[in-house]
């Protein structure tokens, strides 16, 4: 009986060019969005990021810095300065949009109806009991474009989001003061709605913030202070993989 050995060299790098051509098939379908024009294009997004679109703007430091905050001072009880709880709303607000218009979006892209309908339909959803600012707070948030959070899954979703948000951004600029929204000014080289630069870099002041429509009436406690204590907890939470830390942190709550 003879024995066949077969040999075979396969080359590491082939495989590394499968996956960088792999890798750019799919950032090719999947960093896109829509601008003010209705066409889609590319974004902002590194391929390497595991979120396409993510809570934390690509476009705004804000978010990021603000989280940091957050988790410094989860300890610190819930009386907050002016501005701290001018945040802790936006925080609470951002929060409720994330629970209840991702549904929303997700049923109109579904049904192929437009945002408004989508709400009156959805009767038992909170946006149904909301005041039409919600919309203005929602598409010139200081937290970043609506369009680039990671509530939408589908590009198709996404979007359906970046047009609707790009015709309100549109409807609401001229009216306001200076014709300009709050947070965000359109580019006429890219035709694309961005944040200001004062609110990439932190520097531009939260001067208001929405009205607390959202509130439970069953509930005593505001959405705010809810809030707040949801992140506390989830805080306390963490820390318990750290007695030591998570001691001294209690002990600074009591």
């Amino acid at each position: 009986m003879i024995g066949i050995t077969i040999s075979i060299h396969i080359n590491p790098g082939a495989f590394n060019m499968m996956n960088q051509h792999h890798d750019q098939h799919q950032s090719q379908h999947l960093s896109h969005f829509q601008s003010d024009d209705g066409t889609l294009q590319r974004s902002s997004v590194s391929p390497q990021s595991s979120h396409i679109f993510s809570t934390r703007s690509r476009t705004s430091k804000r978010y990021e810095s603000d989280m940091k905050s957050e988790k410094e001072n989860d300890f610190k009880g819930l009386h907050l300065d002016a501005d701290e709880s001018r945040k802790a709303v936006w925080s609470s607000f951002n929060e409720m949009i994330r629970r209840s218009f991702t549904p929303i979006v997700k049923f109109a892209v579904l049904r192929n109806i437009s945002v408004s309908e989508a709400v009156k339909r959805k009767r038992r959803n909170t946006l149904a009991l909301a005041p039409p600012s919600w919309v203005t707070f929602t598409v010139d948030n200081p937290y970043g474009p609506i369009e680039e959070r990671d509530y939408f899954k589908t590009l198709e979703q996404v979007a359906f989001v970046s047009k609707w948000a790009n015709e309100e951004r549109k409807k609401f600029a001229p009216v306001m003061p200076n014709q300009e929204l709050d947070y965000m000014i359109f580019d006429k080289s890219t035709r694309r709605w961005t944040m200001r630069p004062g609110v990439t870099s932190g520097e531009v002041e939260i001067k208001k913030e929405p009205e607390i429509w959202w509130k439970d009436n069953k509930n005593k406690k505001t959405p705010v202070v809810r809030h707040q204590e949801r992140k506390k907890k989830k805080a306390l939470n963490r820390s318990r993989r750290h007695p030591e830390k998570y001691r001294r942190q209690k002990e600074q709550i009591e």
